[in-house]
């Protein structure tokens, strides 16, 4: 029902959502776009490594649509500094712009 139902989502002041809901084929990722978060807090975010994932194109519209962001993340990113361009370009589009000039 709440996945067809508008009226009942309206209503709705918080989601907790985990990473595999983030797939094409998931009718909760759908819904999530419908909404328009006033701030999104993302435990783990060191998952939205990979720019190209399935995983990362569904969040990053997400994440940079809202109005307020939290990363969060225990994992050091030692090895390929890169890897935090996704999330850093959730945060500033503008200053971190393209991901070749990253």
């Amino acid at each position: 029902d709440f996945y067809s139902n508008p009226n009942k989502r309206a209503r709705i002041k918080i989601v907790v959502a985990t990473y595999s809901l983030l797939q094409n084929r998931s009718a909760a990722a759908r819904v999530l776009k419908e909404f328009q978060f006033k701030c999104i807090i993302v435990d783990e975010s060191h998952n939205l490594k990979e720019r190209n994932s399935q995983r990362c194109k569904l969040a990053m519209p997400l994440l940079k649509e809202a109005k307020r962001l939290i990363l969060l993340s225990g994992t050091p990113a030692l090895a390929r500094p890169v890897e935090l361009w996704a999330q850093l370009h959730c945060i500033n589009s503008e200053l971190f712009g393209s991901y070749t000039a990253f």
